[in-house]
């Protein structure tokens, strides 16, 4: 849906959703902010959509086991559902929404050398392909959202991030090679992400007032 992959652009571009980000960072500094950010978009898209509902975590895969019980199959971080005269079909999103969040070590350790050592980006790396392929309700994701987050502030903070996943990557320009990469390696095909959005902060403010905070958004949209 051109339209919806439209509108989420304009939304990560909008100056309202890098104040929201402001307020993210000021307040969850120490967490992943996956959730919140996925939180900060659904609420935007209910704000911009007409005749559509954003809901979170739905709609939700499951089967009955043999006791009854019911087992998760797995989840959609935002689906977007066409209501008619107040209803909606809860089993028929009209569109699908995955948000992964990482810092740039997560998965660029064998690309960039100077980068150091992480351990474990290749399941990081799969992870992110398994979304984008997964099925739900026979439903592919139609949006996938990287958002990679850069802190120049780490070295300096009792935040349990390690400091070398401080680092200046730029995958809008610089290192848009690497950005292709990832496009590839996600879709086993030779492309790139459908856009790459940068927004830098400065926050938090009880870490440093000279603070950094750097999001890099790649959207990949199913054609």
């Amino acid at each position: 849906m051109e339209n919806v992959d439209k509108i989420i652009i304009d939304l990560v571009k909008h100056q309202d959703f890098a104040r929201g980000l402001f307020d993210i960072n000021e307040q969850f500094y120490y967490l992943k902010q996956e959730t919140y950010i996925r939180d900060l978009l659904l609420k935007s898209l209910n704000k911009a959509l007409i005749n559509t509902l954003a809901i979170a975590e739905h709609p939700r895969s499951y089967v009955r086991t043999s006791d009854g019980a019911a087992l998760n199959m797995g989840r959609r971080d935002i689906g977007l559902f066409e209501v008619n005269e107040g209803r909606f079909d809860i089993k028929e999103p009209i569109y699908s929404i995955e948000i992964k969040f990482y810092f740039p070590l997560d998965l660029f350790k064998e690309d960039l050398k100077d980068l150091g050592d992480r351990k474990h980006h290749r399941t990081d790396l799969d992870d992110i392909r398994s979304h984008w392929y997964r099925d739900i309700y026979n439903n592919k994701t139609d949006c996938l959202m990287l958002i990679i987050c850069e802190r120049d502030w780490v070295d300096s903070s009792c935040v349990a991030d390690s400091p070398n996943r401080n680092c200046t990557i730029d995958l809008v320009q610089q290192h848009a090679n690497l950005r292709k990469k990832l496009a590839a390696y996600i879709t086993d095909l030779d492309c790139d992400f459908s856009n790459a959005l940068r927004t830098s902060i400065k926050s938090p403010a009880s870490i440093s007032v000279d603070a950094t905070t750097r999001y890099t958004f790649l959207l990949l949209f199913r054609r």
